[in-house]
């Protein structure tokens, strides 16, 4: 009984493969052949139902007779070259030269200007004035009114200081306090840099850095205008170097620009609007630069 056990489990353990005689087919590659040959006969169907040509390339094919009759191309290829509406554009652009005068290139650097509002509202003490900007190069300070209604009379006007965003009256009266918080401010700039420590061109460094301040304007008025060097003279003319570099940058830029359009020209390619390119900024798009 034990060798009957042993005689089964050996059998039924061994694959149904090597039971099988020697000379008898496999029934699933039989089944897998005729799924292939099932499959090329419809895609031969599909392909012959389409009507499209069969096209051959190579010189032995083309003495043989195989190849198609470059006479008559496939109606249904579509060439990649090849440009519609690029001729009408250029016709269009042609008749409008001729019929109007060219208008003047705007450089980029002509950015267009933001007009402020002649007016604005400002709040001080809980009060909202209309304050009217004047003409810098006449008036040193700007006009306001105040109402406390919307359509109301005009219950205070006069002049407003736009350093303090308020009156010039409260402006004068406050004075004394805005200038000692401005003296205990330039102790602390001071002693933070060095008790007065100066730059090499003579600058002292705590009142460079509150050359923006109203009082510093009025008691250093040096200090308001640009330093031309820090640290050596030679920044003069490394400075020009830099700005005479930057221009040769742009001007190779715009001349790769005009070689690519003038490219793409003679290929029958439309670039596209202008307006639909990236600003060419090497920081940003890699494309762009020149080196």
């Amino acid at each position: 009984a034990v060798a009957r056990f042993h005689r089964s489990k050996s059998s039924t353990s061994l694959p149904r493969l090597m039971l099988m005689p020697t000379g008898a087919p496999d029934p699933r590659s039989r089944r897998r052949h005729a799924a292939v040959l099932v499959s090329l006969a419809f895609a031969v169907l599909a392909f012959l139902h389409t009507g499209v040509r069969l096209a051959f390339a190579g010189a032995a094919v083309q003495r043989m007779g195989l190849a198609p009759s470059a006479l008559a191309p496939a109606s249904r290829v579509a060439r990649c070259a090849e440009v519609v509406d690029a001729e009408v554009a250029d016709e269009d652009d042609a008749g409008d030269g001729e019929e109007g005068a060219e208008e003047p290139v705007e450089s980029v650097f002509d950015t267009p200007v933001k007009r402020k509002r002649k007016w604005y509202l400002q709040k001080y003490n809980g009060k909202y004035y209309k304050v009217f900007r004047s003409d810098r190069t006449k008036w040193k300070f700007d006009y306001y009114t105040y109402r406390e209604e919307k359509d109301g009379p005009v219950v205070e006007q006069g002049l407003w200081n736009q350093k303090y965003c308020q009156p010039l009256r409260e402006f004068n009266e406050n004075k004394p306090e805005y200038m000692r918080q401005y003296r205990r401010k330039m102790r602390k700039m001071k002693y933070k840099h060095g008790n007065g420590e100066k730059w090499p061109n003579g600058r002292k460094i705590y009142i460079h850095k509150m050359r923006h301040h109203p009082f510093t304007k009025m008691l250093y008025p040096t200090y308001s205008k640009p330093m031309e060097w820090i640290f050596s003279p030679k920044e003069v003319e490394k400075k020009a170097q830099r700005e005479r570099a930057m221009e040769l940058q742009r001007r190779l830029a715009q001349e790769a620009e005009q070689r690519r359009l003038a490219r793409l020209q003679e290929l029958g390619v439309w670039p596209g609007e202008e307006v639909w390119r990236r600003p060419a900024d090497g920081r940003r798009n890699r494309e762009h630069r020149v080196w």
